[in-house]
C-alpha cells in the first residue's frame, strides 16, 4: 500500500525486530529517504532498545520512533516459563536426563529470501540426528500452519527416528510456547516468529 499510494501518510507498526529497516530501506529504494521522511508520521517499536537503535540508524526520525509495545513478545515478559517447562515435561513422560529437541517448520512455499524448504531442512536434520549415539533425546517437529506439506510426508521422514522422536498429532496438542518452553534445543529457520519466542 505504502508503493501503490505515494502520497499517503505512513504509520508504521513493527511487528518483527528488523522489520523497519526492511521497511525504510525498500521505501527510499522507491521513492527517497526524503520522501519517506517526509511521509511517516510515527514507526511504533517494542521496545527501548530498539528505539536507540534506529535513532542512530536514521537520526532523522528520531522524534517520530516511539514505543508501544509489541504483544506478540510483551506476554512472554510476565510468562512463568519454568513452570511451564516442568508441566509440559512432565505431560511428555520425558526422563531426567532426556534432551528435547523442537524444530519449528516455516511454510514451504514461502516466498520470503532464503528461506529454505522445510522438508528439505527436516530431512537433513534428521539424518545428522540419526549419528547421534549415546546421548538419549526425544524429537518435536512442529509442522508450520500455512504448510501445505501433508503431516503423513513429514511423518515418513520421521520414522527413520524410532521411540526418539514423538508423533505429530500427539505434540500438536501443547502450544509453541510450552514445547518451546519445554525444549533443551529449538531448531527453526529465518523469518520465524516461534524462533524469537524461544529465546
Amino acid at each position: 500500500a505504502a508503493a501503490t499510494y505515494e502520497e499517503a501518510p505512513i504509520i508504521f507498526i513493527e511487528d518483527m525486530y528488523g522489520a523497519t529497516e526492511i521497511f525504510l530501506k525498500r521505501l527510499s529504494e522507491r521513492s527517497g529517504l526524503e520522501q519517506a521522511e517526509r511521509r511517516i508520521q510515527k514507526i511504533c517499536v517494542g521496545d527501548e532498545a530498539t528505539r536507540q537503535r534506529l535513532t542512530e540508524k536514521f537520526p532523522q526520525f528520531k522524534e517520530k520512533i516511539v514505543v508501544t509495545g509489541l504483544p506478540l513478545y510483551d506476554r512472554i515478559a510476565h510468562e512463568d516459563t519454568a513452570a511451564m517447562q516442568t508441566k509440559t515435561r512432565t505431560a511428555l513422560n520425558l526422563k531426567e536426563d532426556e534432551k528435547l529437541i523442537v524444530f519449528f517448520g516455516v511454510p514451504s512455499d514461502d516466498a520470503a529470501p532464503k528461506t529454505p524448504d522445510t522438508k528439505v531442512a527436516l530431512e537433513a536434520f534428521v539424518a545428522q540426528l540419526q549419528l547421534v549415539k549415546g546421548a538419549p533425546y526425544k524429537f518435536i517437529f512442529r509442522t508450520h500452519p500455512r504448510d501445505p506439506v501433508a503431516i503423513s510426508e513429514y511423518q515418513t521422514i520421521l520414522q527413520s527416528l524410532g521411540d526418539s522422536t514423538f508423533d505429530i498429532q500427539v505434540t500438536n496438542k501443547f502450544s509453541s510456547d510450552e514445547v518451546g518452553a519445554a525444549a533443551d534445543l529449538v531448531v527453526s529457520m529465518p523469518f520465524s516468529s516461534v524462533a524469537y519466542d524461544s529465546l
